[in-house]
């Protein structure tokens, strides 16, 4: 009987239509046209009807992929309806086995007319509805039975890609890819707008509704649903497979990266709730966060800087940490000796008086930040490069190059900020309300806090991406992460790093005065023998000059170094005998606005700035501000200097004292006293008075000619 071989797939024309055999059903064949309508033929009538077979397929009405225009439930409800028709048509369901013909649906008793009417009493719908489904089944098969409100791309949003009003929507929705969320209104005038000046002769705009629907299939079609948020980062996504660097032992790659803490704190000056950033410094191949630092409202190049220096030495643990926070990795002493720039060991250990946390340290081999300007600051670079660390630079809004840090951060944000009070959530939709009255934690609270959630918990954790090279199943925590690369490669020698290595350099000379740094004058009887020469070991554009450090936390003092022994002097601020206190750049802001507004005709030195300054603190601390943001810049220069005497004690940072300070300066007024016009107040105070270098000359001289002098000095 069969043969013509007819096997399952082959293609034939057949009274002038293309069809495919699907299976075969007994002694019949089901066929499948190019409208993918079905038809059920005895398999003698087939080759009765001498069909030609088709070598080369040509599909005139391809059937579209359903699952890529429509959801799961509709292609569903789509062959539902599929086996009523069938039922209603043929008496049985073309696709099943058996053909036994259904109560009220033979067709050898019944017409068509009659089970079409029966099928719709069954199924609860109008006979006209039904025969429209049937019409739409004989001309687009299961793609015309599906509901088209249910459809990822509508019935009208099929317009192919050289349609005008197609085009048009695309190239609104991929022009305005980039901006803030738009209302439908003006994507639609946008759409309008665009029809005409392209397609004028063949612009037809359909109703809103319709438009609507439009819209929002082509912006699923082109990915740009959702918020501007959702769109940006899925733009960002690579188009490929996504990819995963493989790390072979700890600090081979260490990625930094910094975030917005989710959670507000108090400030200890001015008890007023303030917003901190968080940086993080994360090992790839054991998945530990190795160091962090805490800086409020925004982080500088120097902070950068001093993070390397957290990841080289260890973290000393608070007394009531539990054990399991404590060091104990395999092949690494308790105690960590370092040598000094003379070659013999310190008789300190690095953590006096306390043991060593158990959080990672070493040298890393790679750091890959962003494009900040706190990361491609000539401060971190040169410490690198001191350190012999390659710097690798993510690409340019790929946040995917970073994705483990960006996780990290989502689980602190959700782990460590969210169990605490004053936690802001993620954005500002998630906020609650008055969520900054509930904050009560400091600065340094919530980084000690921080310190035991990282060593207790997050070095603790069993994760499962972090398994053991060639032992998948194996999952392990960052501790033992940490502990296994160790034994297998060792821990690399910890160069010696110093706290002047990460400040910021500057070359300056040394002329009667002492040394100008942004308007400020630094003198002492150390730079007697560097004033008006030239630098014997500087060389390029600073040939000549002397190099500087300066620490923008504190500008009370700068750092000298001394060319013949080699030692860093601390030079104080010629104001100090005025205002003695430590103060931040972001002090001395305030004050430059402040004096040159009073000064205006005057050139200011270095009395007026003292002055200024003690003036504003004496208001400062008596809570007396003229508005919110002196208040929050008082908080957060207050914060500056205490971190920058923590890390002053934490480097040891030796500095040879000065031998003589600055001569003392005028006292002046306060500003709640009426005071004349600024030009006289510079006569009457100011120019009777010597300079501090006038004072430190007259020192001098009496001291060459008085030979006891010596002592003194």
């Amino acid at each position: 009987m069969n043969k013509w071989n007819l096997t399952i797939g082959e293609s034939y024309l057949w009274q002038d239509k293309q069809v495919k055999i699907q299976r075969f059903l007994d002694q019949n064949l089901v066929l499948v046209d190019e409208y993918n309508q079905m038809t059920v033929i005895a398999i003698a009538e087939f080759i009765r009807d001498q069909p030609a077979p088709i070598l080369d397929e040509v599909v005139l009405n391809p059937e579209p992929l359903l699952e890529a225009i429509a959801t799961p439930l509709a292609i569903k409800k789509a062959h539902a309806l599929q086996e009523h028709l069938e039922v209603a048509i043929n008496g049985h369901d073309s696709k099943k086995v058996s053909q036994v013909f259904q109560e009220y649906y033979d067709p050898a008793i019944t017409t068509l007319t009659q089970r079409m009417k029966t099928k719709a009493a069954e199924m609860g719908m109008q006979l006209s509805a039904l025969w429209k489904l049937k019409k739409r089944y004989e001309q687009s098969g299961l793609v015309g039975l599906l509901d088209g409100r249910t459809m990822l791309v509508q019935r009208g949003a099929r317009l192919g890609n050289n349609q005008p009003l197609y085009l048009s929507i695309k190239a609104v929705l991929e022009s305005a890819s980039e901006e803030s969320k738009l209302s439908r209104k003006i994507l639609r005038n946008r759409i309008e707008k665009r029809l005409i000046e392209d397609y004028a002769s063949s612009a037809k705009l359909p109703s809103i509704s319709t438009l609507n629907r439009l819209i929002l299939a082509i912006e699923r079609e082109l990915g740009l649903q959702g918020t501007a948020r959702q769109r940006q980062k899925r733009q960002l996504e690579p188009k490929g497979v996504f990819g995963q660097f493989r790390a072979t032992r700890p600090g081979q790659t260490v990625l930094i990266d910094s975030t917005v803490l989710d959670m507000f704190c108090v400030d200890p000056k001015t008890m007023e709730w303030t917003r901190v950033i968080l940086i993080v410094a994360f090992d790839i191949y054991s998945r530990s966060i190795v160091s962090w630092r805490f800086i409020p409202e925004s982080a500088k190049a120097l902070d950068a800087a001093l993070m390397l220096f957290d990841i080289l030495h260890p973290k000393p643990a608070s007394k009531d940490w539990p054990d399991i926070a404590l060091w104990r990795y395999f092949g690494v002493p308790d105690e960590i000796w370092v040598v000094s720039r003379n070659g013999e060991p310190e008789t300190e250990s690095p953590v006096k008086d306390q043991v060593i946390a158990g959080i990672p340290f070493g040298k890393p081999q790679t750091i890959v930040i962003d494009h900040d300007r706190v990361y491609i600051s000539k401060t971190l670079q040169h410490v690198c490069m001191m350190l012999g660390i390659s710097i690798q630079r993510a690409r340019i809004r790929r946040p995917t190059d970073k994705s483990m840090v960006e996780n990290v951060f989502r689980h602190i944000s959700r782990d460590f900020a969210g169990n605490l009070p004053g936690y802001k959530g993620s954005d500002v939709p998630s906020r609650g309300i008055n969520v900054e009255e509930k904050a009560f934690y400091f600065v340094e609270e919530v980084d000690a806090m921080f310190a035991e959630w990282v060593a207790t918990y997050w070095q603790n954790h069993t994760s499962r991406t972090l398994t053991l090279p060639g032992a998948p199943s194996i999952h392990m925590t960052p501790n033992e992460m940490y502990a296994e690369g160790i034994a297998k490669a060792g821990l690399l020698p910890i160069p010696n790093l110093s706290y002047f290595d990460c400040l910021e350099t500057e070359y300056r000379q040394v002329d009667k005065q002492g040394i100008l740094v942004d308007y400020l004058y630094y003198d002492s009887a150390d730079l007697n023998l560097f004033r008006n020469k030239k630098s014997r070991i500087t060389s390029g554009a600073y040939v000549g000059k002397y190099p500087v450090k300066v620490d923008p936390r504190d500008r009370s003092q700068i750092y000298f170094f001394d060319e013949y022994t080699e030692e860093w002097l601390l030079i104080p601020w010629r104001g100090a005998s005025i205002f003695p206190k430590p103060f931040s750049e972001i002090s001395l802001a305030f004050v430059k606005k402040k004096v040159a507004d009073r000064l205006s005709t005057t050139k200011p030195d270095d009395g007026d700035y003292a002055r200024a300054l003690k003036a504003m603190y004496a208001r400062w601390e008596d809570n007396r501000f003229t508005d919110g943001r002196e208040r929050r810049a008082y908080g957060r220069s207050e914060t500056l200097i205490q971190q920058a005497a923590k890390d002053r004690v934490k480097t040891k940072a030796q500095t040879k004292p000065a031998k003589q300070p600055p001569a003392p300066l005028e006292e002046w007024i306060e500003d709640d006293v009426a005071m004349p016009p600024a030009t006289k107040i510079r006569v009457e105070r100011f120019s009777q008075s010597r300079s501090p270098y006038e004072r430190f000359q007259e020192e001098e001289t009496k001291t060459s000619t008085d030979p006891e002098g010596d002592d003194e000095i």
